[in-house]
């Protein structure tokens, strides 16, 4: 059977195509900030430093969050994007109830990852911060990085 010059080359550029989004993914995957680099750069410390924990998805991201900064790593920590009814009680089983009560603060009005950077942006500056530590989920953290730099272009993002 002949295939037509046209339907040819269809064909080799949809094969093209899934070979550049395949290779995209790859560097993407690649480019990923990995935890222990992030861990490597907090060594050198900031003194003015908070965790900003972004919510969903599942996954251990507030456990992460809270470990990080019982090991020294963070003065304060925002779970930002939190159920409104979640309470610092709600986390006492993943975390100490004189920390949580002295040094977490939880945001319930992000709804998406531009409304996590804007709850951040504000929260950081109430604070006065101006190092903070990224806790999300690998795929996300681009985006995430993306959007609390737009919305805090000063502070140093982790």
């Amino acid at each position: 059977m002949r295939l037509s010059p046209l339907i040819k080359w269809a064909v080799s550029l949809g094969t093209l195509s899934g070979a550049a989004l395949m290779f995209g993914f790859f560097v993407f995957c690649a480019t990923l900030p990995r935890a222990d680099q992030a861990l490597e750069l907090t060594q050198a410390g900031a003194d003015n430093r908070a965790i900003i924990v972004l919510t969903g998805g599942g996954g251990p991201r507030i456990e992460h969050g809270l470990a990080l900064q019982n090991q020294g790593l963070a003065d304060r920590v925002l779970i930002t994007g939190v159920n409104p009814s979640t309470t610092k009680a709600d986390l006492e089983s993943i975390g100490d109830a004189e920390t949580l009560d002295c040094c977490v603060d939880l945001g319930p009005w992000a709804r998406s990852t531009r409304g996590n950077a804007a709850e951040s942006r504000a929260w950081l500056d109430s604070h006065g911060y101006e190092t903070a530590l990224l806790v999300t989920s690998d795929f996300h953290l681009p985006r995430a990085m993306l959007e609390l730099r737009h919305a805090a272009p000063d502070v140093e993002l982790i």
